[in-house]
This record gives structure tokens, sequence and C-alpha cells, in this order.
């Protein structure tokens, strides 16, 4: 037969395209592009690395959907429970014992601030107080030295008296001499 009767072998130009196909798709699906690159370059045919590499990629896909039904599963669940706790959140805040304990909480801030503004008052009146009390103890100090003054001079004054008169000092002028 002769040559240009022959069929033409297609299978390296295929070969060569599987082959440029797996490299594309090798940054994506790195290990199913590399058993199936292994394969080509082992021999076998590329119909039968084609029929292998989409019996992986369906097996992958299978297990992608079934990972993401769960992790649509899981975001609705957590989706509940986050709607769950808002709702419960709500009626915990509209609660009238919830309102009622914070009423108490200001009204106890409130009392705190004018406990603690009158225990300054306080101590500003007592400062005040001691010091009135120092003032009027210097001040009957003053007056019990005024009156003992006096008393001396009243002393002086009725011996004078006495004196001037001829009586003789009695008892009492006697005791205040001395």
């Amino acid at each position: 037969m002769p040559w240009f009767r022959q069929p033409v072998d297609a299978q390296p130009e295929r070969r060569q395209t599987v082959f440029w196909l797996l490299q594309c798709l090798a940054p994506y699906l790195p290990a199913p592009t590399k058993t199936a690159a292994d394969q080509l370059e082992a021999g076998v045919s590329p119909d039968a690395v084609l029929s292998e590499f989409g019996r992986c990629l369906a097996e992958l896909l299978a297990r992608w959907q079934t990972y993401n039904t769960g992790l649509s599963a899981r975001l609705q669940s957590q989706e509940a429970q986050v709607d769950w706790l808002r709702k419960e959140n709500e009626r915990l805040q509209t609660e009238p014992l919830r309102r009622q304990m914070k009423q108490a909480q200001q009204k106890v801030h409130e009392l705190s601030g004018a406990l603690s503004q009158a225990g300054k008052d306080l101590e500003t009146v007592r400062r005040a107080l001691a010091a009135e009390q120092v003032a009027r103890q210097r001040e009957v100090s003053e007056l019990q030295a005024y009156v003992v003054s006096q008393n001396r001079i009243i002393a002086q004054q009725q011996l004078r008296l006495n004196g001037l008169l001829g009586e003789t000092p009695s008892a009492e002028t006697a005791g205040e001499k001395s």
C-alpha cells in the first residue's frame, strides 16, 4: 500500500493537545492533572486519560457539592441561631424587669453621686465647725483672762476703798488678795 493511502496517525497531535489541556488546568486541579499527565507520558491513550480525568473531575465535583451542601446547612443553622438570639435579646431588652433594673441602677448611680456630694459638704461643715470651735475657745480664754484681770482691779479698788474708809479687810477680800 502506498504511503498516501495509509491513514494519518492523529495520536501524537491528540496526545499533545491533551497534554496542553492538562498543563492549563494544573494550577486549578493539581492532583488529578498530575496523575493524568503521568499516565499520558507512560503511553496510555489520550482517550483513556481523558476518560479517567473526567471521572476524577466528576468525583471532585460530587465531593465539592457534598461539602457545599454541608456548608449551606451549617450556614442556615447558624443564621437561625443568630435570628433566635436577636429575638431573645430584643425580648430581654424590653422585659419589664430589665427596664426596672436599669431604672434602679440609674437611681443608685444618682443617689451615689448625691451621697458623695453630701459627704463632701459634711466634711466642709466639719472643718468650718472645727475652725469656729477654735475661735470660740480663744474668745473664752480671752474673756476668762479679761474677767480675772477685772476681778483683780475690783479687788484692788475694794482694798483702797476699805483703806480710805478705815475698815479692816474681810475674809472675802483676804482670799482674793492671795
